[in-house]
């Protein structure tokens, strides 16, 4: 057999490699590219941490006592001076002594008073309300303007009139907004709103149309221009012509025996029907408050809603908590091809209260009578107390989040901190030094510091929810070893194995070679001795 036959490489390959060159050369690539990538590897897995204003943040106490300068100027009108002086003592004293004994209602309020209102025209004007004392009979209502309080001039209670007065700056410390708080909706800067024509079967009864955008446009458009120093708002609309229920109502019967289907509590709670209603029409991350005009099949008209006592409730209404509106509306006929404007004045009416109600506009007080002044829905009053109560609610809000994103990358110490986060959390503080600067008198503000209050909230989330602090936050050291372990363990142990191995080859031929040094020199000093 030639010698060509009987290669094998194999063999030939383990001949080289018992070389020790050759082996201490493939040992040292190997460490050579390790070493190589450990750098590119430091910077692929290195976590930027910028240092956040921790400073600044632990300042922000100041938020939890944020007070917003009002003035109330007392007018005269009455025509008995001794009766005029004394009522409005007595007034002014009750006030003074609500405000001095720190009334939850009245904590958040700076309230200056004057008999003239001259003294304070040139003051806080956003923020400016007049009490007139005038010749009403004895016993008329509180009259309720735009930014007036007028008030019957010898019959004037003060307490009584301290809690109107409480009522219309500060209403969210009643108790009615108490309950009230749980229906409105979490603050957003904007806001969509979807009214929906929902017919539950329009082939047996319903409606294919309606005039929407008009009934829109006269109802409540001079409302939403109002709220819109406050939200942005973009509406859609839509007709559904089959919407089934997922439960049967209740047959019951009134007093004069006319059957009707009955909307219990119970199944209000469970009345939309989500899986099979597809009530969104376009894809947005902004919030959703829904306005739906159910109109019931021939089969289940008429439906009502029904009160806490059994009977029909008068609106056939109900609202659903940070969430939406719902009328019932039986058609008087089966089929009905567009509901036009006119008949949608009492269905809008009603939405207008459910809008008021989800985002946080306070009524006007009982025993009082809202006399307009003006085409605007709205008073100043209840626009004042709203952006108040919303920038208060702002301010808490970016303090906590500013609060808790600097505790959190205290705390976790692989929590990359970039430039973008960074921003957000300096252009939050920057917005609560502004807010600072708008609620300070004489030139105080309260839609500057509204829009501050808004606007540190924003960044501050935008800080704390930021999509690289979040990626970061669930992904503890533990998961770092469990992902570095099977990766780099197979290749280390052979490599760290083969050159131990080769440290202790050499440190072996070393001593062997200086045994043989030592026996070479002993040899010759033998050999030179002889």
């Amino acid at each position: 057999m030639s010698g060509r036959d009987s290669f094998d490489p194999v063999q030939r390959a383990a001949v080289l490699f018992q070389h020790d060159p050759l082996r201490v050369k493939i040992i040292a690539s190997y460490l050579a590219i390790f070493v190589c990538c450990v750098p590119v590897w430091w910077y692929l897995t290195s976590i930027t941490r910028l240092p956040l204003p921790t400073t600044r943040v632990e300042q922000l106490g100041w938020t939890e006592d944020v007070k917003f300068p009002l003035n109330i100027a007392i007018t005269r009108s009455s025509s008995d001076e001794r009766v005029r002086r004394s009522n409005e003592a007595d007034v002014e004293h009750a006030l003074r002594a609500r405000i001095k004994h720190a009334d939850p209602a009245w904590r958040t309020l700076d309230v200056r008073i004057s008999s003239a209102e001259g003294q304070l025209s040139d003051e806080n004007s956003t923020d400016t309300f007049n009490i007139a004392f005038v010749d009403y009979p004895a016993g008329a209502s509180h009259l309720v303007g735009d930014h007036t309080l007028s008030l019957a001039g010898d019959s004037a209670n003060a307490p009584q009139i301290v809690d109107v007065l409480q009522d219309l700056l500060s209403p969210q410390a009643s108790r009615q907004h108490e309950v009230d708080q749980q229906r409105v909706a979490k603050y957003s800067p904007r806001y969509r709103l979807a009214f929906t024509l929902l017919n539950e079967d329009v082939s047996t009864s319903g409606f294919h149309s309606w005039e929407v955008q008009e009934a829109i446009q006269d109802y409540l458009e001079p409302t939403l221009q109002q709220l819109r120093s406050l939200h942005e708002f973009e509406i859609e609309t839509q007709v559904q012509y089959f919407a089934p229920l997922g439960f049967e109502p209740e047959r019951r019967a009134d007093d004069d025996g006319q059957e009707f289907h009955a909307l219990s509590s119970e199944e209000l709670k469970v009345f939309v029907n989500s899986a099979e209603w597809s009530l969104a029409s376009s894809v947005s991350a902004d919030p959703v408050l829904h306005f739906i005009l159910f109109v019931p099949s021939a089969r289940h008209s008429p439906t009502h809603v029904i009160n806490s006592q059994g009977n029909a409730a008068q609106s056939n209404a109900f609202i659903i908590p940070q969430w939406g509106g719902i009328v019932v509306l039986n058609p008087s006929t089966p089929h009905g091809q567009q509901l036009d404007v006119h008949n949608l004045l009492p269905v809008f009416k009603t939405f207008h209260k459910h809008l008021q109600l989800l985002l946080g506009v306070s009524g006007i007080p009982r025993g009082t009578f809202h006399v307009p002044t003006s085409s605007q829905p709205l008073t100043k009053w209840q626009l004042s107390a709203l952006q108040r109560w919303r920038a208060l609610e702002n301010v808490r809000e970016a303090t906590d989040a500013l609060r808790s994103t600097v505790k959190l990358v205290h705390r976790i110490g692989h929590l990359p901190v970039k430039e973008d986060v960074r921003a957000f959390v300096n252009a939050a503080l920057d917005d609560l030094d502004k807010l600072r600067g708008a609620l300070a008198r004489p030139h105080a503000s309260l839609a500057r510091a509204f829009d501050a209050a808004r606007d540190a909230s924003v960044h501050a989330s935008s800080a704390f929810f930021h999509p690289g602090m979040l990626a970061m936050l669930y992904f503890p050291p533990e998961h770092t070893y469990a992902v570095y372990t099977p990766l780099f363990v197979p290749v280390c142990v052979p490599l760290l194995s083969a050159l131990v191995r080769e440290i202790k080859r050499i440190r072996k031929e070393r001593e062997q070679n200086h045994r043989r040094m030592e026996k070479g020199k002993g040899r010759m000093e033998g050999e030179r001795s002889e």
